[in-house]
């Protein structure tokens, strides 16, 4: 709101000014606050994820790498002996 310079206001007129000056600024920061820290949580948990994708990959070979051998090594020990199946 233009005020001519030799407007003379009010204690509560200028009080009431400053409160509307406020308000409207804080909505615009408020605004581009939100959008901000969208793209910055995003960011931060994309990034996150990334490093993760390699450990999780890492870990889940391990865990199958050892339930495999596990595996296995259950079967021969339950085979040990015993002659191949033929035919099948």
């Amino acid at each position: 709101m233009a005020l001519p310079p030799a407007a003379q206001l009010s204690q509560a007129e200028i009080v009431s000014l400053e409160e509307q000056l406020l308000h409207r600024v804080l909505q615009r920061v408020d605004l581009s606050l939100e959008e901000r820290l969208s793209d910055t949580v995003s960011a931060a948990v994309q990034h996150q994820l990334d490093a993760m994708v390699p450990r999780l990959r890492n870990e889940i070979e391990a865990v199958l790498r050892a339930l495999v051998i596990e595996a296995m090594a259950a079967e021969l020990s339950e085979n040990t002996g015993s002659t191949p199946a033929s035919g099948a």
